[in-house]
């Protein structure tokens, strides 16, 4: 699956999975995410299903209103499960992902978006 901010997704759209190139951007002079040409690297996939989800200022996740609280309890196995279904090695890369500045914490509300049917949460 993938996570992505807003609500714009629906169980049945398709989606065309893509990834961002190196090339430089000629009127920038920059390259790589928001600057290159975007790859397609898969057909384009349909959404199976969809959850909500949230980032609060503390970090704490929540999936479609439930909170993932994480460490020592019984939420660990579905925080390490949603990172590794992300693209993550551990719940603390999808933290720094979600949360980069620190200083100025910022919450996240958007979309679990997956095209596969046996994963839940």
């Amino acid at each position: 699956h993938t996570i992505r901010s807003g609500n714009r997704w629906k169980v049945g759209d398709r989606f065309s999975p893509r990834v961002w190139g190196n090339d430089v951007n000629p009127k920038s002079g920059r390259s790589g995410p928001y600057h290159s040409k975007q790859i397609i690297i898969a057909p384009d996939i349909e959404i199976k299903k969809i959850w909500d989800f949230e980032m609060d200022l503390n970090g704490v996740y929540s999936i479609d209103g439930k909170y993932i609280l994480g460490e020592f309890n019984e939420d660990e196995a579905v925080e390490i499960q949603l990172a590794k279904n992300d693209g993550f090695s551990n719940p603390a890369d999808m933290f720094d992902w979600f949360m980069p500045n620190y200083n100025k914490p910022k919450s996240f509300r958007g979309q679990i978006i997956c095209w596969n049917e046996n994963v839940n949460y």
